[in-house]
């Protein structure tokens, strides 16, 4: 039996924390769909392991990773600049707006690899570290 990697992917940004998620596709978080993101979303939902692998899956819940980074003044979310943005995760998360932008390493879209994120915050000359 071979080695399962899990290919992390950018889901969510909130106060400094990148959260990736294993199941992008079926990722979910309470208000996910609900604009302003800001306001309404939560966290993605976590993995449950009481349950098996489909009823996770089913209920939107995803192995988590998070990494967090020290926000610069020239680095904007999609909320920056809006009393109530017009997004929300959904809408961020099928590519209305990257999730992060800075003018040194330009956007930082959903569906970003930890790997790719890492890149980007050192183009962007921002510090960053995995959470555990």
């Amino acid at each position: 039996m071979g080695v399962i990697i899990m290919e992390f992917r950018l889901w969510y940004v909130d106060e400094g924390v990148m959260y990736f998620t294993d199941h992008f596709e079926t990722q979910w978080a309470d208000d996910a769909n609900d604009k302003p993101y800001e306001h309404n979303a939560g966290t993605p939902y976590e993995w449950d392991n009481d349950y098996d692998e489909a009823w996770n899956i089913e209920h939107g819940n995803g192995h988590i990773r998070y990494l967090a980074f020290m926000k610069d003044w020239e680095t904007r979310e999609p909320c920056d600049g809006h009393l109530n943005s017009p997004y929300s995760v959904e809408d961020i998360n099928n590519g209305a707006i990257p999730w992060l932008y800075n003018p040194k390493a330009g956007g930082l879209m959903a569906g970003a690899t930890i790997e790719e994120a890492i890149e980007w915050c050192k183009k962007a000359e921002i510090k960053c570290g995995e959470l555990k």
